[in-house]
């Protein structure tokens, strides 16, 4: 999204002094007297609907936001202050369209002296003067959104919003050079005290850290990650004390966004928050259809990038889609499993081994429970060793212990006589290297996403996915 903040300074007030306080510092004191102000938010609100007749409003406790129907958003924190966030968008008509009521609302704002940083220069320029850069960076965005969601994909994505693409400052992403999925999460209507909510809402939920103003998702079973970006505490001038940024590496396996999809659902029906189409208009729930149609066109546009970029994909264990599921379907179900049968069974946390096998370890002394499907079982065989056994040695006892898994489970009764003889007679490998045959989530990557990205690669040229320098 292309971001403006406007300022009005006092009479006499030094114009560098005035944007450090109402943009930088997100003051709300202000050296004018009240008899100095020239307009209230009313008033431009007025203004700026006799241009958009169709404007909606949003009044919240500290400021206003009007959203046009091409998705710009005008920010009134005060008489003073103000922001307009502009959307990517995909073709010349919107740039177009959106330009010509971008000039009339930039000119309502330099009628009163409002000030503006231009973005790229971020010299201290009157409103007005932006204008043309701002539309030549539109239409500079517009070819290049419509370029990568068109042309380098070979498939239609419709609404270029509808794809989530924002930019972010993460630098740890999983693909080195991809940046992660982000979205804006909205409330469908205001509400007192939803910050205070927002925080104690993922304070009380597992698996979640409190960072600062930042959520982050560890699953210590399934190793999946992500987070969700809320409002800080306080809030600057410029920021919504509302919005809330889900955030997910692309690259990962599908199981990431299934993991996901639950918590989103989660949040969304508890504190009624909607998905937005644009960074600031809700107009719509989140669904899980609309979040895994984004989820699978981008983290196969992620992969097929990387690999277009010369990435190096022998740095990754490729493992199959259905293999990780299975060792997905177990991991997420074990909190339950654990709960139900806390003084029955053990239920070990499941592993890929050597990208095709299903693995447990751990030196069991009691009855522990595996999924149906062929497992194998790490036993340290001495201090130096460790002893890979087939489950299907030992005697096993069917069971249904929890309704994620479908296949259903087994018991498996590992006494020390039992176990002495499977050692006897399986495999031994070193205690120091077997780690390193395990695959873990900061290497894996679906094989399946690479194979695609590999064969449309080969049928497209390497500038249908190259962006423009100034597109970072």
């Amino acid at each position: 999204m292309y971001l403006l903040n406007l300022f009005l300074p006092a009479p006499d007030e030094d114009i560098e002094d005035a944007f450090e306080r109402e943009c930088c510092l997100g003051s709300n004191e202000s050296p004018r007297s009240q008899e100095d102000e020239l307009f209230d938010t009313h008033t431009i609100t007025k203004q700026l609907r006799a241009i958009e007749p169709n404007l909606s409003c949003d009044t919240l406790p500290d400021h206003v936001e009007l959203t046009d129907p091409r998705g710009v958003q005008i920010s009134l924190f005060s008489s003073t202050s103000a922001a307009i966030t502009v959307p990517y968008l995909q073709y010349p008509e919107e740039v177009k369209s959106t330009s010509k009521y971008l000039r009339e609302y930039l000119a309502i704002f330099e009628t009163y002296r409002f000030y503006v940083q231009d973005p790229q220069t971020e010299r201290i320029v009157p409103a007005g003067i932006l204008i043309e850069t701002i539309v030549q960076d539109l239409s500079t965005t517009s070819a290049y959104v419509a370029n990568q969601l068109s042309a380098a994909l070979g498939q239609g994505y419709g609404n270029p919003l509808d794809a989530m693409l924002s930019t972010n400052t993460m630098t740890d992403s999983f693909l080195p050079g991809i940046c992660p999925l982000e979205f804006d999460l909205k409330p469908t209507r205001r509400s007192s005290g939803i910050q205070d909510r927002l925080y104690s809402y993922f304070s009380s939920r597992p698996n979640y850290q409190l960072i600062l103003n930042r959520a982050r998702y560890d699953n210590p079973d399934t190793d999946v990650s992500f987070e969700f970006d809320l409002p800080p505490i306080p809030r600057t001038s410029n920021q919504s004390p509302t919005k809330v940024v889900f955030r997910i590496d692309l690259g990962r396996p599908d199981p990431f966004a299934y993991e996901a999809n639950i918590e989103l659902l989660a949040f969304t029906e508890s504190l009624s928050y909607w998905c937005a189409d644009s960074p600031h208009t809700c107009n719509e729930p989140y669904t899980d259809k609309r979040f895994f149609d984004v989820w699978h066109r981008e983290n196969s546009y992620a992969v097929r990038r990387f690999l277009f970029d010369g990435g190096d994909i022998g740095s990754y264990t490729c493992v199959s889609s259905a293999l990780f599921e299975r060792v997905w379907t177990w991991n997420q179900a074990l909190g339950d499993m654990r709960k139900d049968h806390a003084n029955d069974y053990l239920f070990p946390k499941l592993r890929v081994w050597r990208s095709t096998h299903l693995l447990v370890e751990g030196d069991f002394n009691c009855q522990i429970a595996l999924p149906v499907d062929e497992v194998w079982i790490a036993i340290p065989a001495d201090p130096h060793n460790v002893c890979v056994v087939e489950a299907g040695l030992f005697e096993a006892t069917p069971c249904a212990l929890h309704p994620a898994d479908t296949a259903g489970h087994r018991i498996i009764n590992l006494c020390e006589s039992r176990k002495s003889q499977a050692i006897a007679d399986s495999p031994r490998y070193p205690a120091s290297t077997f780690p390193s045959q395990l695959v873990t989530l900061d290497n894996l990557i679906q094989q399946n996403l690479v194979d695609k990205a590999i064969q449309a690669n080969k049928q497209s040229s390497r500038t249908c996915l190259k962006p423009p320098r100034n597109w970072e």
